[in-house]
């Protein structure tokens, strides 16, 4: 798989307040803004903007589950068949319910 192009690390949504009827999320990784999200739409920025933080960890789940899918043999199971490691079902229910509550 080809590497992606960027921002490495953890993303965070915050909203700012910039005193004004608008109040935008912005996405952080740390110091650095990612993206600005601005809208009229009151009921939809904050899960847009919670969505857009999550996607790194977003993609990195899923490149693990796509590794395990391809060669479940090797990746799941030891030669006695007994299961070496469980894939990352869980972890992939995290960051969805990150990206989406």
């Amino acid at each position: 798989m080809k590497d992606l192009k960027h921002t490495q690390g953890e993303w965070i949504a915050k909203q700012i307040n910039l005193y004004t009827s608008i109040k935008p999320f912005r996405v952080y990784k740390g110091t650095k803004i990612i993206c600005n999200l601005v809208s009229y739409d009151r009921f939809n920025k904050e899960a847009n903007a919670k969505l857009i933080a999550a996607a790194p960890d977003l993609l990195e789940i899923l490149k693990d589950l796509i590794k395990q899918i391809e060669y479940p043999l090797r990746s799941l199971f030891d030669n006695n068949g007994q299961m070496i490691a469980k894939p990352n079902i869980s972890k992939a229910i995290e960051l969805i319910k990150k990206a989406t509550e």
